[in-house]
């Protein structure tokens, strides 16, 4: 079973749910959830999932019911009665009040695909750097799953992203998990996340973006030593027409020895 089906099965479940497809002996949920236990990009993708619909759940909950709504709801149901202008107001501030709590959920759980924003300026390499440790110390949700590197590099070629081109042998064996693409001001940042093997902290992401879109890029020299932003470990190179970025996934994720 591909992650990408996983999701849409494990999208309306809870996971109190494992144990009810269990019983019910449905075969392809079952499945699901076992690839949870083995794939941590799913497992993650999934507890985001849940922690959202749990905040909006409690949201909901939270919104006071206007008095007499539940009066006028039940007027409303009468086919001889028409609904009065009242009950339209109080139905609509409601919604209104449900909208913007969901909004403020979205926006409190960083599921955004916007990178810092350009500093005064420009957009340059000291500024994506920042741009990029920030995004990726935070929360974020890979839109697509796959081990193969080719596979992501696919992906995302398809959505007219910067794709892979010259990597060094080192990165190139790495085991891919998922990407995204994110956009710094105008400009589309494709994200890789990879592994190597299943050794724990070794978890790297690889934002590839056009050279033209860096102002004053460094010499190959400094670009090709590493530096640390946001706790997070940096080193970079380039090609004729891309900028890669390669960043550790958590503080002690060590990036040098790639290149």
């Amino acid at each position: 079973m591909t992650p990408e089906k996983a999701k849409l099965l494990l999208s309306g479940t809870r996971p109190g749910d494992e144990e009810i497809a269990r019983r019910s002996d449905n075969s392809e949920l079952c499945e699901a959830f076992d690839l949870l236990e083995s794939d941590g990009a799913l497992r993650a993708w999934y507890e985001e999932e849940c922690a959202f619909d749990d905040a909006i759940g409690r949201k909901m909950k939270a919104i006071a019911i206007p008095d007499g709504l539940r009066e006028s709801l039940a007027e409303a149901a009468v086919p001889a009665r028409t609904t009065s202008f009242p009950m339209m107001t109080w139905l609509a501030a409601a919604a209104a009040v449900l909208l913007i709590g969901v909004f403020f959920l979205m926006q409190q759980n960083g599921r955004g695909t916007e990178l810092a924003s350009l500093d005064q300026k420009g957009g340059t390499y000291g500024c994506l750097c920042e741009g990029v440790t920030e995004f990726a110390n935070g929360k974020f949700e890979l839109a697509h799953f796959a081990n193969d590197l080719s596979d992501l590099n696919e992906w995302v070629t398809q959505q007219s992203a910067p794709g892979l081109r010259e990597l060094p042998d080192k990165i190139a064996q790495l085991d891919g998990m998922g990407c995204t693409i994110v956009n710094w001001g105008p400009h589309k940042v494709s994200m890789f996340c990879m592994k190597k093997g299943d050794t724990e902290g070794s978890v790297v992401h690889l934002f590839v973006i056009d050279r033209s879109a860096v102002a004053k890029l460094p010499d190959i020299e400094k670009l090709n030593r590493p530096g640390k932003t946001n706790g997070l470990e940096t080193v970079a190179w380039e090609d004729d027409r891309h900028l890669y970025l390669l960043v550790g996934a958590e503080p002690g994720v060590g990036v040098s020895d790639f290149l």
